[in-house]
């Protein structure tokens, strides 16, 4: 086997997807003879391809599933995977493509007046509006929660806010269970599953006020009572 030096691969579409695999890359090659007598192979086993133009020197790859699946993510949620193109000589050349996880629940948080929670994702996703948060934004069967008709509200592509309703027991330490099928921002992730969530207390609680009424004017005989 011999790695060709001046023999460029590249993706040129189809390049980005989710850890299930299944979804289709085009590979472009030059140098490296027909296309349509070229293999490919992926984490050191052979994948399907298939000639998409002679003339362009273009394949069509399809992307197996990454080995161990979500958990081979590192701290930057995607993971860049080489497609290894050999031609009948034994000459190798490689593209990449890269695996993009799930958005997850980063974190969960009261806001300061402890009227509301922010849920953080660790990507940004496509997801946009607001909706009733039972079977909505979170999984259903959690009014006891939030409170009847709790709305959740994606202000930014990343943040979540669940906008608790009379009746919400949450406290922080509870967990809330967010409703999976969300992708990132562009729709190249598998759907994220269902994922629960711990609630932390507001990092700066809003301080209490309070206001005080009355008399304008009072005698030196006259009493207050707060």
């Amino acid at each position: 086997m011999v790695s060709t030096q001046g023999a460029p691969a590249a993706c040129q579409s189809g390049c980005r997807g989710g850890a299930s695999g299944g979804w289709q890359a085009t590979v472009s090659v030059d140098g490296m003879g027909s296309v349509a007598a070229l293999t490919t192979r992926m984490f050191g086993s052979a994948v399907p391809s298939s000639a998409v133009s002679v003339a362009d020197g273009t394949l069509r790859v399809a992307v197996p599933s990454l080995p161990g699946g979500e958990a081979s993510f590192g701290e930057g949620g995607e993971f860049e995977a080489a497609v290894e193109v050999q031609n009948p000589q034994g000459s190798v050349t490689a593209a990449t493509v890269t695996f993009v996880r799930a958005p997850a629940a980063a974190s969960a948080v009261f806001g300061g007046s402890g009227g509301k929670v922010l849920v953080t994702f660790s990507s940004p996703t496509a997801s946009k509006g607001n909706a009733v948060c039972d079977g909505g934004g979170l999984v259903q069967g959690q009014t006891a929660l939030v409170g009847a008709g709790a709305v959740c509200a994606w202000e930014s592509s990343e943040v979540l806010t669940v906008q608790l309703a009379s009746g919400a027991t949450l406290v922080p330490g509870n967990s809330l269970t967010i409703k999976g099928g969300l992708k990132t921002q562009d729709g190249a992730s598998d759907a994220s599953p269902d994922q629960t969530v711990s609630v932390a207390a507001p990092a700066v609680p809003a301080l209490p006020t309070f206001t005080l009424s009355g008399p304008t004017q009072a005698s030196a005989c006259d009493s207050v009572s707060i």
